[in-house]
């Protein structure tokens, strides 16, 4: 166990040159995008990482919440500076509250600093709750959306898809989507689903 562990930590800092701790080798890299051919980020899940140099060296710009779990669950950059992070967060005082705990946190300047937003969302199969996938992107500074999946059967992809028309400072719920899953927009009005 210790040394598949290690060889882990190892391919991770060979792919993208992060130096990883034990319990991130634990975690392997869920999502990632460079920007340009050197600027970049990566997401293991639980930590937000940032790269100005082709991924010889990594910082940590994981925006912080006020509860005592999160996780990154999403990440959208537009371009080297401007980008937004979707969390999912519970502070294990209810297990209905902790199910619809999610943030959003915006940075205009590379994740040095994160301005955060609790959007309301209701979860309308409570029985089932969210499995915790979700789906986040931006067509422009001010048009996003994100889709948060239902936990369902394996056959089954239903979910809840909020859009936000001011940057992610507030959020509205929109139709259900036919299929919860990733998504494409273009511009403020046109874009694709997949799944």
């Amino acid at each position: 166990m210790r040394q598949s562990s290690l060889i882990l930590g190892l391919l991770a800092v060979f792919l993208i040159g992060v130096p990883v701790s034990a319990q991130q080798m634990a975690s392997p890299i869920q999502s990632m995008k460079l920007l340009t051919a050197d600027v970049g980020w990566a997401s293991n899940g639980q930590t937000l990482f940032w790269t100005t140099d082709g991924g010889k060296h990594w910082k940590d710009i994981t925006p912080k919440l006020a509860h005592k779990w999160q996780a990154v669950s999403s990440v959208s950059f537009l371009d080297t500076s401007t980008g937004w992070a979707l969390l999912n967060c519970a502070d294990r005082h209810s297990e209905k509250m902790d199910d619809t705990c999610f943030e959003v946190a915006a940075t205009t300047d590379a994740g040095a600093n994160w301005s955060v937003v609790h959007p309301k969302v209701v979860d309308p199969d409570p029985e089932s709750g969210f499995s915790g996938r979700t789906y986040l992107g931006f067509a422009d500074q001010t048009h996003g959306w994100m889709v948060l999946q239902i936990n369902k059967s394996v056959g089954l992809s239903s979910g809840v898809m909020l859009r936000t028309e001011d940057g992610g400072k507030t959020w509205i719920r929109l139709p259900a989507p036919p299929i919860a899953d990733h998504f494409y927009f273009v511009t403020a009005k046109d874009g694709w689903l997949a799944g």
